[in-house]
């Protein structure tokens, strides 16, 4: 048995001075992206943030509906790819606190920051930092697993990936 659960809101945050509180949570499509000067030295990178809503799983799985040893994917495709490294890897994490989407895109200008972004989890009205006292975060998320070890469950996850045709 198959069944999809989309994010109800998603967004990317960007790394950078200029970047940072830029809000993108009405655009179309998701970035990851790593950005490395002439010295190859990282000069910014980018995170998606994607939120779901788990109440029919849950309740699926307690029921009995969705068997308790189901497995769970994330489906991310490649809308348009440059200048890849050979080998990336991908590391994916459940975020720790809530955040809002907000209604910005990448290329508007001027640029709107009422969602997330790499400084604020909320910059409506609240301007909420994902660390207090700290601006470049880019977010805060778990990591390691939860649960006894006979039901130890993953809470982050990476994925190597490799150059194909």
């Amino acid at each position: 048995m198959y069944y999809f659960e989309y994010p109800i809101v998603d967004s990317t945050i960007y790394e950078g001075n200029i970047s940072s509180s830029i809000n993108t949570g009405i655009d179309q499509i998701l970035e990851v992206r790593k950005e490395v000067n002439s010295t190859g030295t990282t000069v910014g990178v980018s995170r998606i943030l994607m939120k779901f809503d788990y109440g029919y799983i849950s309740s699926s799985v307690q029921s009995g509906v969705i068997p308790s040893d189901a497995k769970f994917y994330i489906n991310l495709y490649d809308a348009q790819s440059s200048e890849l490294a050979v080998e990336q890897d991908l590391y994916a994490y459940i975020v720790s606190q809530s955040w809002d989407a907000g209604t910005g895109n990448y290329s508007r200008d001027p640029s709107r920051t009422d969602g997330a972004s790499w400084k604020y989890s909320d910059n409506a009205t609240t301007a909420t930092q994902w660390v207090s006292g700290s601006d470049k975060q880019g977010g805060t998320w778990f990591t390691g697993s939860i649960g006894d070890t006979a039901a130890e469950y993953n809470v982050s996850a990476s994925y190597a990936l490799s150059y194909e045709t």
